[in-house]
């Protein structure tokens, strides 16, 4: 689906997320991304709730020592965001990518990210029938229960996406 073709819907391509929580904040993004001022477009997302019971989650990675502190365990959210660089010039040159993932990493130190974090990764990516490089954005947010959770990672994919539209 073009999330770029005029009245593209955002909605649609997020309608088939098992997590349905997690549509809404995801199609936001990606209208943003999307958007035709954007210099990113999007190739895929997914999104998925991390259950504490189940699966471990390091609350220093986290900044959430508070919450772990509880003894509780951590209930998490995650998602990932395929992106890649409009611009021929950017999507072929690993040099300016990797300025840019710098850049990007810089500007979301500087952000609070309380019991979230961020992580971009530089990868090769094909865009029609040309090589060059594509960015995966892993946002993860956690609580003491799913709601909370799903309100740390939706902070953290509002600041990735402004961060991403800003840089």
């Amino acid at each position: 689906m073009d999330l770029r073709a005029t009245h593209a819907d955002c909605k649609a391509a997020v309608s088939d997320l098992a997590l349905a929580e997690a549509r809404a904040p995801l199609a936001e993004a990606l209208n943003a991304l999307n958007a035709e001022r954007s210099p990113w477009l999007t190739s895929k997302c997914d999104a998925w709730l991390i259950d504490g019971e189940d699966e471990a989650l390091d609350p220093y990675e986290l900044d959430a020592a508070d919450l772990a502190a509880t003894g509780s365990p951590l209930h998490g959210c995650a998602s990932y965001l395929d992106l890649l660089a409009r611009g021929a010039e950017t999507f072929c040159d690993f040099k300016k990518q990797e300025a840019l993932l710098c850049a990007l990493a810089q500007a979301l130190r500087e952000v609070p990210l309380p019991h979230a974090r961020i992580d971009l990764v530089l990868r090769g990516a094909r865009m029609h029938q040309q090589e060059g490089f594509g960015m995966t954005a892993y946002v993860t947010g956690c609580g003491l229960d799913a709601a909370a959770a799903l309100q740390a990672w939706q902070g953290a994919l509002a600041a990735m996406t402004h961060a991403l539209l800003n840089c």
